[in-house]
């Protein structure tokens, strides 16, 4: 008959009861609820530059993460990720048509506030978009009302 030596056995079932225990984890976090989702939006300010409301240039955010809209000059489509608070644009895309001088600043200012922007702020038919350090970078209002 064999002998166990007792700390190996000891070891041995340590290891067995401990891979039997379930550790407790949190439960999935599930994602905030979307602000955005299925909204439109035409920028006030952007920048400091005050958007002439004859411009056309807004954004709209679709339900699966997309965000499309008008620069003023060219159409855009890209990507958008929201977490409360939080947002961020992915790459944007737009059509490449040369326009007026006043039109083509409306648009390179919006572009570069989608790629600043780290943060939101709705507050009913107004929305914020900030950047570092909780910039304000510009205002839209809401024109539709999903």
């Amino acid at each position: 008959m064999k002998r166990w030596n007792a700390g190996l056995l000891v070891a041995l079932l340590s290891g067995l009861l401990g891979a039997c225990q379930t550790t407790s984890q949190e439960p999935p976090r599930e994602p905030a609820p979307s602000q955005l989702a299925g909204s439109e939006w035409r920028p006030l300010v952007l920048d400091n530059y005050p958007v002439p409301a004859d411009s056309g240039a807004f954004i709209a955010f679709k339900l699966e993460g997309q965000v499309i809209g008008n620069s003023g000059c060219n159409s855009l489509t890209g990507s958008y990720a929201e977490d409360g608070v939080a947002l961020s644009f992915g790459p944007i895309a737009t059509t490449r048509m040369l326009c007026p001088d006043d039109q083509m600043l409306v648009e390179t200012e919006l572009l570069g506030v989608l790629e600043e922007t780290h943060a939101v702020w709705r507050e009913g038919t107004n929305l914020t978009l900030m950047g570092d350090g909780n910039r304000v970078l510009a205002r839209f209002v809401q024109t539709d009302w999903d």
